[in-house]
């Protein structure tokens, strides 16, 4: 969700603290990409969810340059790169070194020299991989050349060195050998130069358009080596399909199953049982502390702007709970508050969210509930007006924001209320499995309109399988091992966005002064034990 990207999608609070020592290790750029790339609140960032697969790009957020140049002498640092599908490109991102603490003008070009977007990096004191919104996505042709590139106004810009000395690919993007490019100016032009072969960590947000290979839902668990693994849809009606995970898929859950605990679909392991670990009934009167934060982990005090260039401002006061059931209300927030991570730089909704996240970053607060495996399931009555969005999903525990792994067990745009979208992303989140074959599908289970009753939706998630449930029936699922599903203990995240870039893409945007809400009836964890 996506997250958000997805379905995002980091930056090291310990890694900005360490001085950048050169060693030339450098990072093989054997480069997943995740589509959320910082903590929220570094400006113009793409931290986590709903993007969900709906961008990719060159890089994985583990990649962290060893060399920065030395100079403040203002260069335009950049990347040439192709695609095998045609997409837009919908921004670009780049690796923030601690000495760059300025605005920097992002361009994107044509080889011949012709400007097709520009946006700016917001100024900011933290490092790390920071990314910036086009208002308007670049359609890109399969096969052309287009340029990448930022005016790193006073230097001190990544270097990694003969990272391009061959062509580089990340399904479905090439770099070409010494695609790395560069152009003293104080200026903003079109760098042309490669100098070693150099990589400057300049990226592309990418949302391919048109779908290489199609997953085939499996109505029970398989032993299928290599599921074929699938991005999340863009505006197009197929998801767009990325690379297969390499390592060979590990045995499913036993063929003798004990009988399903009740209101848990799945089946347990032999002589397993599950057992409830975690719940919430919503009966009381307001939120539960000791379970809940109603801000995103990377909250440092003022809780926590969109993740994916949305409208909205996560604000405590709009989550409220009545009647056993807990509200998440987003609405208009006037006056709009300043934000480079919100769209166009302003948060003019305020919404609500539901996490078993830190309470704060900075203070030594503990994961209100995380777990490794289970089955998650909440009953939810979804966001129905075009321009929200009900976003159900999980993250690793990393105080250093660095995603590998995300499910996404549900997203849901209002103004389609007939897709449950459901992904699961890996490789560093460049690689993705999902039961959707394309919009207006569910895998396995029923094509409808979700918005109108309350629904249950949940996931379990095994070492050998992740599977989708809506309503107790299973949708799909995604076969693997410890090598390709996440291993350590997530969070949960339920939340509603506004008018992020995914539903922008779509054209289903909020009307004038509209307000909508996703209902949560309960929400509960059981593990096998």
């Amino acid at each position: 969700m996506t997250a958000d990207p997805r379905r995002f999608f980091r930056v090291s609070r310990a890694g900005r603290r360490r001085a950048l020592g050169w060693s030339a290790v450098v990072i093989a750029l054997a480069l997943g990409f995740s589509p959320m790339s910082a903590p929220a609140q570094a400006a113009g960032s793409v931290p986590a969810a709903a993007e969900a697969g709906t961008a990719v790009g060159l890089y994985s957020n583990s990649v962290k340059p060893k060399t920065r140049a030395a100079s403040k002498k203002a260069v335009n640092v950049g990347v040439r790169f192709s695609s095998s599908a045609p997409g837009q490109i919908v921004g670009l991102r780049f690796y923030r070194t601690t000495k760059q603490k300025k605005a920097y003008v992002a361009s994107l070009w044509t080889t011949g020299g012709r400007l097709l977007a520009r946006a700016t990096f917001p100024k900011s004191s933290k490092s790390g991989w920071q990314s910036v919104r086009f208002t308007t996505p670049v359609t890109a042709t399969a096969g052309t050349t287009y340029v990448a590139s930022y005016l790193a106004s006073d230097g001190r810009y990544p270097v990694v060195r003969k990272a391009f000395a061959k062509p580089y690919t990340r399904t479905p993007l090439t770099v070409p050998k010494n695609g790395g490019v560069s152009l003293t100016a104080k200026t903003s032009k079109m760098p042309t130069r490669s100098y070693s072969s150099s990589s400057y960590l300049v990226d592309v947000l990418f949302s391919p358009s048109v779908s290489v290979a199609t997953p085939s839902p499996s109505p029970s668990p398989t032993a299928s080596a290599s599921p074929t693994a699938s991005a999340s849809p863009t505006a197009s009606a197929s998801p767009t399909a990325s690379a297969s995970p390499t390592a060979s898929a590990t045995p499913t859950a036993s063929a003798s199953p004990t009988t399903p605990a009740s209101g848990v679909p799945a089946p347990a392991a032999s002589g397993k049982r599950w057992q409830l670990t975690f719940s919430d009934e919503f009966s009381g009167s307001g939120v539960d502390s000791s379970k809940w934060s109603t801000c995103f982990d990377w909250n440092y005090g003022s809780c926590s702007d969109s993740p994916n260039q949305g409208r909205e401002r996560y604000m405590a006061s709009q989550v409220r709970v009545s009647n056993g059931v807990a509200n998440l209300v987003a609405e208009p927030l006037s006056p709009a508050a300043s934000a480079g991570s919100c769209y166009q730089g302003r948060c003019d909704y305020k919404s609500g969210m539901l996490t078993t996240a830190r309470l704060r970053a900075d203070d030594g607060s503990a994961y209100r509930y995380s777990f490794t495996y289970g089955y998650v399931e909440a009953r939810l009555k979804l966001a129905s007006k075009p321009g929200f969005f009900t976003a159900f999903w999980m993250l690793p525990n990393n105080p250093n924001y660095s995603y590998d792994t995300e499910i996404d067990i549900a997203e849901v745009l209002g103004g389609n209320p007939n897709t449950v979208f459901m992904n699961y992303h890996y490789n560093g989140r460049g690689t993705a499995y999902t039961p959707n074959v394309g919009n207006g599908n569910n895998g396995a289970c029923q094509v409808k309109d979700y918005t109108k009753d309350f629904v249950r939706i949940g996931v379990d998630w095994q070492a050998n399988h992740i599977a989708w449930y809506i309503d107790g029936v299973k949708c799909g699922q995604f076969n693997g091992n410890t090598s390709t599903i996440e291993n350590g203990p997530m969070h949960i995240i339920l939340e509603q966005m506004v008018d992020n870039d995914w539903q922008r893409n779509w054209k289903l945007t909020a009307a004038s002064g509209a307000s909508d809400k996703v209902q949560v009836d309960y929400l509960r964890v059981y593990q096998q034990r």
